[in-house]
């Protein structure tokens, strides 16, 4: 199984990742993420749940760890870092920076 991590670089430089266990190949995960979270702060809210199973096209219909599965919020929650490749911890890696959606894996890269 491969996993996704989805990443934003925050306004002050930062970067906030969340892993997305189910279904993160580019489709449907990436496919979702262009379509229904383009924006900072469509994709700074979907982070501030913390760790999904699996990516929905709203956040009710997202599955969380923490919502819906009853797992700890600190278990579960964004890691930060100050380095963009501290944060890059999946088979594909999902970033909002720069307002546009890119995408880091071994098999895909843009």
């Amino acid at each position: 199984m491969q996993t996704g991590s989805i990443t934003i670089q925050l306004v002050d430089g930062d970067y906030e990742t969340i892993k997305c266990v189910w279904n993160s190949q580019p489709s449907p995960t990436g496919e979702i993420l262009l379509k229904k979270y383009n924006t900072y702060d469509k994709v700074f809210t979907l982070l501030a749940n913390g760790n999904l199973v699996e990516l929905g096209d709203d956040l009710s219909t997202s599955l969380f760890y923490y919502r819906d599965h009853g797992y700890d919020i600190d278990e579960t929650k964004a890691i930060g870092s100050d380095k963009l490749e501290d944060v890059l911890i999946s088979d594909f890696n999902y970033i909002w920076k720069n307002d546009q959606w890119l995408i880091q894996s071994d098999e895909y890269s843009n």
